[in-house]
């Protein structure tokens, strides 16, 4: 009677009604009496509970829905219900809770929830009913949970159940940073433009600007997701980690840790062969520089595009809730790792590499030492120590980055706001330094 058809049943006068292992495929036909105080349905091919599906049952005390088949819950499920307290949903298929699930429910004893695996959950699941107790393992769940309840679900360390960001304080230095990022080197940017007829260097500037404009695009694209999930971030991290805009952040990142070195090797080398060879004309010629600044773009971008169709093969969701391709809490990535140790000895293979390029210049510069009265000697002068303070503040920017990232490898805990700072005070310094020097050696020209 109770199989595979609907029912509509009448259990005059129970008050406990048990229907386990019936076969029971549908629960929201029945009409159950309203002297009922216990319901259990359980071990049945159970898949949904409609909206309305247990309404106006004044008596109901307890409703037990264990280990069915159910995948879906509707608003306002369980509505009219002022007796009850005890709602068992565990060991089910659900994937996501919507909003209001209870209504004109007083307060709720106990909720649980135990071996759902939740992709989805409504912030405003339970916003209309106290919930003394609840019994999950999912720590979002948690973290809809008034101060007051008991919940079972730890917060993982690097976990936040309100916002991207940890605190106030960040989200507006987010904003400040990348604004300044963005600002000085569009100005940057626009001012080379037009000189990049005229010289080789606003051509590799240009490119720079463009790798700096990216990253502070990334930084804005972090603090605005953080004031779109505002206060509710918990219930929408794997929605968020598994986001297009989150693998658009990873690949920005990712790119600008390998054109940015790139592109600096390039202006040290040009300047190199520049005074070194002062005949020879392909590092002067503007179409030289630029093939040059479109290979290293198509070739590094390139590699981003592999490194994120693999990443996106392999997990769904990034590790890391601010999509850094170099941060993986649980270190259970194994691609996170070996991006983190590449990309941090690539840096310090290129930082070598110009450092022993300024060398070589200085060398060739003490050679010309006759020549160092001549109008072209402050010119010189002025790019070396131009070049030199560029290579400074990417340097100093990329070693403590790489320091932190490779720390984070080997610990088990560490303070999550460290990596926050990094990402917003430490590796930006390079993309506000970078057009500062561009900018103040254009007005020293002019």
């Amino acid at each position: 009677m109770v199989g595979n058809i609907n029912i509509i049943t009448f259990f005059v006068g129970a008050r406990i009604i048990k229907l386990i292992d019936t076969n029971l495929n549908h629960i929201c036909d029945i009409l159950w009496a309203d002297t009922l105080s216990t319901i259990a349905v359980q071990f049945n091919p159970v898949s949904k509970v409609d909206r309305k599906c247990f309404y106006y049952l004044s008596n109901l005390v307890k409703i037990i829905l264990d280990h069915n088949r159910i995948v879906q819950l509707e608003t306002k499920s369980f509505s009219h219900l002022p007796s009850l307290q005890n709602v068992h949903l565990s060991y089910n298929n659900l994937t996501f809770l919507p909003q209001n699930i209870f209504v004109q429910v007083a307060q709720l004893t106990l909720l649980s929830l135990l071996g759902n695996k939740f992709l989805s959950i409504s912030p405003h699941a339970f916003q209309d009913v106290t919930i003394a107790s609840f019994q999950t393992n999912d720590y979002r769940i948690c973290c809809l949970a008034r101060t007051t309840a008991t919940c079972c679900a730890p917060k993982p360390w690097y976990k936040s159940c309100s916002y991207l960001l940890p605190n106030l304080s960040i989200h507006v230095i987010f904003i400040v940073v990348s604004s300044t990022v963005l600002i000085l080197n569009v100005i940057s940017f626009c001012i080379h433009w037009f000189r990049r007829k005229y010289q080789t260097f606003a051509k590799i500037a240009l490119s720079i600007n463009v790798s700096d404009i990216l990253f502070g695009i990334f930084l804005c694209l972090i603090w605005i997701a953080n004031e779109q999930y505002s206060g509710g971030f918990a219930v929408n991290e794997q929605v968020w980690r598994a986001s297009l805009t989150c693998f658009l952040s990873f690949s920005i990142v990712f790119l600008f840790n390998w054109a940015t070195p790139c592109t600096l090797y390039l202006l040290s080398l040009t300047r190199l062969i520049v005074v070194a060879h002062p005949f020879s004309i392909m590092f002067r010629n503007k179409n030289f520089i630029s093939k040059c600044v479109v290979m290293i773009y198509v070739t590094t971008g390139l590699l981003t595009v592999v490194v994120v169709l693999v990443a996106k093969q392999m997990r769904s969701t990034l590790p890391s809730n601010l999509c850094l391709p170099f941060l993986d809490p649980e270190n259970t990535f194994w691609m996170i790792k070996l991006l983190t140790w590449s990309t941090s000895l690539f840096q310090i293979l290129v930082s070598g590499a110009i450092i022993f390029t300024h060398w070589l210049l200085v060398k060739h510069l003490k050679k010309s030492q006759e020549n160092i009265r001549k109008s072209n000697s402050k010119s010189h002068l002025s790019i070396l120590i131009q070049l030199i303070a560029l290579t400074v503040s990417n340097i100093f920017c990329w070693i403590p980055t790489n320091i932190v990232y490779i720390i984070s490898i080997f610990l088990s805990k560490y303070p999550s706001e460290m990596v926050v700072w990094t990402a917003v005070v430490v590796a930006p310094t390079n993309s506000v330094m970078n057009p500062l020097i561009f900018l103040i050696s254009h007005s020293k020209k002019t």
